[in-house]
């Protein structure tokens, strides 16, 4: 079943409300410590030795924070695109704290049925080839499935492919709307 961009954001988020809590997974650690100080007065566990040393490891993993979206969008900028110079990105907590519920082969049908409903009904004229997983697209949150269109890679287009992304908790097809919103990463 399809839904709204905004009914989807809302669902993945869990509780029906935006206010949920967020942690930052670090995929490379820091080259140096951010400047976090204008946080610490409410957030403490910033100033942890044990924060620190998640930060500037080199094994990926979650800071272990429980954050607003806005905190953990502007941590994650300073982690980005300031001489820390981190790879990260913000996942909401109950990715972190909750086991996945579809793995690639329980979630291929969701895709497989979003993609095939998306190829008949919007670009019936094209030939699409077989749908495969995609771990490059994939993630903590979700598995990626695509179909590349034959006339769209003919012309040189890119992706020239469809994608259907799985949640892994609860199974609903992630909107474009949702990954824009937790990978726009401004303070």
């Amino acid at each position: 079943m399809f839904c709204s961009p905004l009914e989807g954001f809302i669902n993945s988020l869990g509780s029906g409300k935006i206010n949920n809590m967020f942690d930052i997974y670090i995929r490379t650690g820091c080259r140096t410590l951010p400047d976090l100080k204008d946080l610490e007065n409410d957030y403490p566990e910033l100033t942890k030795q044990e924060f620190h040393s998640l930060l500037l490891s080199e094994t990926p993993g979650f800071l272990e924070l429980n954050l607003p979206l806005d905190i953990a969008k502007k941590i994650t900028w300073r982690l980005k695109y300031t001489e820390a110079r981190a790879l990260c990105q913000i996942i909401p907590t109950r990715y972190r704290d909750n086991e996945p519920k579809y793995t690639i082969e329980t979630a291929r049908p969701i895709a497989e049925k979003a993609l095939e409903k998306i190829k008949v009904k919007e670009y019936p004229e094209l030939h699409f080839g077989p749908i495969t997983y995609t771990p490059g697209h994939s993630g903590i949150m979700y598995v990626t499935f695509v179909s590349g269109a034959k006339e769209w890679q003919d012309e040189g287009l890119i992706p020239g492919a469809i994608f259907a992304s799985v949640d892994l908790l609860d199974g609903h097809l992630w909107t474009d709307e949702e990954m824009i919103e937790l990978s726009a990463d401004t303070q």
